[in-house]
Parts: structure tokens; C-alpha cells; sequence
């Protein structure tokens, strides 16, 4: 008989979808949320559920029916959840296997204390990268209740080798949401300047949020509607995989999130600086191996990309180890896999 599952999250995310699917197959799967994607599932029960805020917290109203018939329940690390914190207690007295999901040091000091604290007691730890683990073991020493599931979602393609060694490729991309953060604008004026360099190549940016105008408009002002492509949002991983097969290599200035493993799977390195925003995916980007992390300016920038467009067996190198890092360490099934490893 299957284990049931109770995992308990603010909200449901598109991306976590394909993973769930997939756990699913293996155990009685319930996700237990507050967010707006209500429709049912295949692979697993998706329970909405109401929330409400006070001050700085958020308090969820469960059927603790749920949790009571549950095996083990794994819950989203976020203190100012209280819910997910009780039901944490809860099962600490009925003795119920609990697991926590995605600890990381996160913007507070204090916090991040709390949450040690709190893992003395769990029985196991689900850390969304390696980085995350380091932080934490260099305080607490390693534990064997500690496991890694690579932050990552399915990419809609399984690419071998041969479908990434064509040269033709003639896009710089970037995938995400038009986050002021993230230095659209930069990214923009640094092709500008280094026109002459790549004119044979078009910068593609895909996606929307708060800057989209404001980019357009400096597209417009710098005269670059012929090289620098405005897209819109694509959510399709058959569509992406598309634009994918056509780039060099994936470019973001301000941010490493998750379209570091959405460039890895489709086989396309990644260039970033060195003190992006990042969730911790910037871990997956192993410096002149599977992309770049650069120190310096807008101009320290381009030039990395430069180089990748004048050495044609550098950026094949690249493509290669991207993909190769991809399957041997960000794939779903791995997901699943850490995930089965401390619910078993």
C-alpha cells in the first residue's frame, strides 16, 4: 500500500505540476495550498484551502482530517506560516513523520536562528540545492537528515547530445519576468554598445511584468527593433525548447533563478554576474563550465558573451556541459527520487 503524503505549501505553482505527477505515481499524494490554481489533478488531490493574514503571518484553515490520516507530512519552510508551524508541533506529539521543505538562510538573521532550532527536532530536511546544505552545515555539522532535491522543474524536452551540436545558433536569450531587479535596461544598453561586435546576432527577451513597457520603449529609443526581439510571455516548454534550439547562450544581468535549469535542460549555458539574485540556482552554474558568473560591470559582461560568440568549439564545450549537468543532477526524476529517499 501506497504512503500518504500530505505536502503543505502557500500556493500551487505551475511548474511543480510535473513533479507532483510524478510523486504522486509512487505514494497517496495530497498538496495542500492557498493559492488559485483549484482545478484537480491528475497524479494527486489538490486541496485549496482558505488563509488568512495577520500582521505579518499567514494563518491557513486545514481539515486536520488530513493530516491525522496522513504517513508523513512535509512542509514549506517559512516561519511566517504559523499553520504549517502548528501542524510541525502536532506531529512532533503524535510522533507522525514531518519534513521540512526549502531551508534556506533567507533575509533574516533571527529567522534563520529559529529555523536551526527548529531542525533539531525534524526528521528530515529538504534543501532545494547544495549551497543551502553548506550554509546550513557549516553551523550544524552534517546530518544525515539532511538531503538535497535540486530545485528544478521539467523542461518538456529530453535532449541527447546530437540535438544541441548545431552551430547555427544566433540568439542571445532571456527568460523570466520583467522585474525592475533584475536590470533589463542594462542588458538592453550593453547590446546597444556592443552592436558592432554581435550584429549577427538578436537578442531575444521572453516574458512580461512591471518593466515590459519601459523596455519597449528604450528598445525603440536605442533603435534596436531589428536586433532585439520582445517575445512576451511563454509559458509552453514546447515553445521555449524552440526558442531554445536557436541560442547561443541565456543572458540575465540582475537574476539566476529558476531559467538557470530551464537554460541547463534545453542544453544552453548561462551568463550572470557573480552577485545576482538568486534563490540558490545560481549554485548550478559551474563558472566556464556550464556558463559564466561575472565580477564587474555591464561591460565585463559582454565581454564574456563576445568571447562565446568568436570560439565556436567554447560555446559547443558549453552546450555539452549544460545539458550533461542538466540529466546528471536537475532532472525530475532526481527531484522525486531525494523526495522518496526521506519519506521511505
Amino acid at each position: 500500500m501506497k504512503k500518504k503524503v500530505v505536502v503543505l505549501q502557500n500556493k500551487l505553482l505551475h511548474y511543480r505540476l510535473h513533479f507532483y505527477k510524478l510523486l504522486g505515481k509512487s505514494v497517496d499524494l495530497t498538496v495542500v495550498h492557498s493559492g488559485d490554481l483549484s482545478a484537480s489533478q491528475d497524479g494527486f488531490v489538490n486541496k485549496v484551502v482558505s488563509c488568512y493574514k495577520v500582521g505579518p503571518f499567514r494563518i491557513q484553515k486545514y481539515s486536520f482530517s488530513d493530516i491525522q490520516s496522513a504517513d508523513v507530512v512535509i512542509g514549506m519552510f517559512d516561519l511566517s506560516w504559523l499553520t504549517i508551524m502548528y501542524i510541525f508541533f502536532r506531529c512532533k506529539l503524535q510522533k507522525k513523520k514531518f519534513i521540512w521543505w526549502g531551508l534556506d538562510r533567507g533575509n533574516s538573521d533571527l529567522a534563520f536562528r529559529v529555523k536551526l532550532l527548529v531542525c533539531k527536532f525534524s526528521d528530515s530536511v529538504i534543501f532545494y540545492n547544495d549551497l543551502a546544505k553548506a550554509n546550513v552545515e557549516q553551523i550544524t555539522g552534517p546530518s544525515p537528515r539532511y538531503e538535497v532535491a535540486n530545485n528544478t522543474f521539467d523542461v518538456g524536452v529530453n535532449l541527447l547530445i546530437s540535438d544541441i551540436q548545431n552551430s547555427d545558433r544566433k540568439n542571445l536569450i532571456f527568460v523570466g519576468s520583467f522585474d525592475y531587479r533584475k536590470r533589463l535596461d542594462l542588458l538592453v544598453k550593453g547590446f546597444s554598445e556592443y552592436r558592432d561586435l554581435l550584429e549577427d546576432y538578436q537578442l531575444v527577451l521572453i516574458g512580461d511584468g512591471d518593466c515590459f513597457y519601459s523596455i519597449k520603449t528604450l528598445i525603440s529609443k536605442l533603435r534596436l527593433e531589428e536586433s532585439v526581439r520582445l517575445v512576451g510571455r511563454v509559458n509552453d516548454p514546447a515553445q521555449l525548447a524552440a526558442y531554445y534550439r536557436d541560442s547561443l547562450i541565456s543572458v540575465s544581468y540582475g537574476q539566476a533563478g529558476l531559467a538557470v535549469l530551464q537554460s541547463l535542460g534545453n542544453g544552453v549555458p548561462f551568463v550572470t554576474t557573480a552577485n545576482a539574485i538568486s534563490g540558490g540556482e545560481i549554485c548550478n552554474i559551474r563558472d566556464g563550465i556550464t556558463g559564466f558568473l561575472v565580477n564587474g560591470g555591464i561591460d565585463s559582461f559582454y565581454e564574456y558573451i563576445v568571447m562565446v560568440t568568436q570560439d565556436e568549439d567554447l560555446a559547443s564545450k558549453l552546450r555539452v556541459n549544460a545539458l550533461n549537468y542538466y540529466k546528471q543532477n536537475c532532472t525530475i526524476d532526481s527531484m522525486v527520487g531525494s523526495f522518496l529517499k526521506v519519506i521511505d
